[in-house]
């Protein structure tokens, strides 16, 4: 049996501190944290007045206090959820929000600050063996290796001696995807001179017929 050195492999809403309780025949299975703690992400909104201020200004002193009492919010909220934190927080990135789709209005006042630190729990989670099993039912359905580090920066053996996981740029492995089926994505661009008043079902498609006959070659 196999379950991939992080917590996060099972939801929190199913872990358990204890691995029985009085009266219980379920059987429980400890949940280990990598070596180096588990490596989350958090993102604060900083106010652009404050975030663009020089730092010999007012506006520039009111930053690092945002910024500081935002990272001891986050860490109260992990250590309420049972984890520990033990690395110092480091800035990832500064970008502008982005709307969930173009009509979505966003607000500009504001920039989005990203930051990483390494977690450990307090205490040892357990899971339901059951739900275990079932993890590595699916992973073995779906050809995924449980022994290797789920995410790059797990921290753990795995990650360092097996660098290459399943993780990376879902754009760049659907085309490489693509490219393996031999299908290229101008057979499904729609010619936009063509009538779309009728179904596309009854429209004659060439690029799809050529498509689909490249896949049966």
């Amino acid at each position: 049996m196999n379950l991939r050195e992080t917590t996060g492999t099972t939801s929190e809403s199913n872990r358990h501190r204890r691995p029985w309780k009085e009266g219980s025949r379920t059987p429980m299975v400890p949940l280990l944290d990598p070596d180096n703690g588990t490596l989350l992400q958090m993102r604060m909104s900083v106010p652009v007045k404050y975030a663009r201020a020089k730092a010999d200004t007012n506006a520039g002193h009111e930053k690092p206090r945002i910024i500081n009492e935002g990272l001891r919010k986050w860490e109260l909220l992990r250590q309420a959820k049972g984890d520990e934190m033990i690395s110092k927080p480091k800035l990832l990135k500064i970008e502008a929000p982005i709307g969930a789709t173009p009509e979505t209005p966003v607000d500009e006042q504001f920039l989005h600050y990203w930051f990483t630190a390494r977690f450990r729990s307090t205490f040892t989670k357990f899971a339901k063996l059951e739900d275990v099993l079932e993890i590595n039912r699916l992973a073995q359905l779906h050809g995924i290796d449980m022994n290797k580090a789920w995410r790059p920066w797990a921290g753990g053996p795995n990650a360092k001696k097996q660098p290459d996981t399943e993780w990376g740029d879902p754009l760049k492995l659907a085309e490489e995807r693509r490219q393996k089926k031999g299908i290229k994505r101008r057979d499904y661009l729609i010619d936009p001179t063509k009538d779309m008043s009728k179904p596309l079902s009854l429209t004659n498609s060439p690029e799809v017929e050529n498509a689909l006959r490249r896949r049966k070659a």
